[in-house]
C-alpha cells in the first residue's frame, strides 16, 4: 500500500512538472499494481494524451470506462481531454456509447457536457 501511494504522489509531482512522460511511466507502474482501479486508469490516459501517446491513452480510457461504464461525469472529461487536443471525434465515441446505454441518463449527459460550440445533439 505504502508503494501505491507513493507512486500517486510521484505522478503528480511530474504531472504538475510538465514531466508527462515520467508521470506516464509511473501511473503505467501503479495500473500494474491496481488494474481495476478505474481512477487510476483514466489518470494513465490523461498524462498519455498529454504526452502525445493518443493510442495508448485511448487504450486506459476504454479500461477506466470499463471498470464504470456509469461514470458519466468521467465519460464527460475523457471527451474533453480528447476534444482540448484537437480529437473530439474519438471523445464522441465514448459519449455516444453512454448515450446508447439503457439506463436512462440520456438527457444528463447531453444537458451538462456539450460544449457549447457543438450545438448540443
Amino acid at each position: 500500500a505504502v508503494d501505491y501511494d507513493i507512486n500517486q504522489y510521484l505522478a503528480v509531482a511530474y504531472y504538475k512538472l510538465g514531466r508527462m512522460e515520467d508521470a506516464a511511466k509511473v501511473y503505467s507502474a501503479i495500473v500494474g499494481m491496481k488494474p481495476k482501479n478505474a481512477e487510476m486508469q483514466y489518470l494513465y490516459g490523461v498524462t498519455l494524451l498529454e504526452a502525445g501517446d493518443y493510442e495508448t491513452s485511448k487504450e486506459a480510457f476504454d479500461k477506466a470506462v470499463s471498470l464504470e461504464p456509469t461514470n458519466y461525469e468521467r465519460i464527460a472529461e475523457i471527451y474533453k481531454a480528447f476534444y482540448k487536443f484537437g480529437y473530439g471525434e474519438l471523445g464522441l465515441a465514448y459519449v455516444d456509447a453512454a448515450l446508447k446505454d439503457e439506463t436512462g441518463i440520456k438527457s444528463e449527459l447531453t444537458d451538462e457536457f456539450w460544449p457549447e460550440n457543438q450545438g448540443g445533439r
